[in-house]
């Protein structure tokens, strides 16, 4: 069985506009990848339950960080991954890696700066976004 964070996964890397950019680096949070790039992680997850059991709908929260060398930079990677998705119900992913979404839209975003630790100029600009999303389970 496909988990959400494949699908999610699976359906960026399947997306062109996104892909553009970022070139298939997705990843959960570390350190290593040449910028622009993407990194997710699920905040949470609450199984719907019914007075017969599992529902077989989950409620997830996930946060999406779109990393750039500026501001325009990430700012234009998190219109695309927006874009790819915030949507009403349907299919998420790509090839084998699909589950069936209720609903998965964008709760928040915020902006966000970080100077290198060596002291160098420059530094990385990134835009944090929470999805929520309603999924089969």
């Amino acid at each position: 069985m496909t988990s959400i964070e494949q699908a999610i996964v699976a359906h960026l890397n399947a997306d062109d506009a996104v892909n553009a950019t970022v070139h298939h680096r997705f990843r959960v949070p570390s350190k290593g990848f040449s910028l622009p790039y993407v990194t997710y992680f699920r905040i949470s997850n609450v199984p719907e339950i019914e007075q017969a059991g599992d529902a077989g709908l989950s409620q997830s929260r996930f946060q999406v960080e779109c990393w750039g060398d500026g501001p325009a930079d990430a700012e234009g990677l998190f219109e695309a991954v927006t874009a790819s998705l915030d949507i009403q119900n349907g299919f998420l992913g790509a090839g084998s890696a699909i589950v069936a979404v209720d609903r998965m839209r964008l709760e928040n975003a915020r902006d966000d700066w970080e100077d290198p630790s060596d002291g160098t100029q420059g530094g990385t600009a990134r835009v944090t976004a929470d999805f929520m999303v309603w999924h089969r389970t």
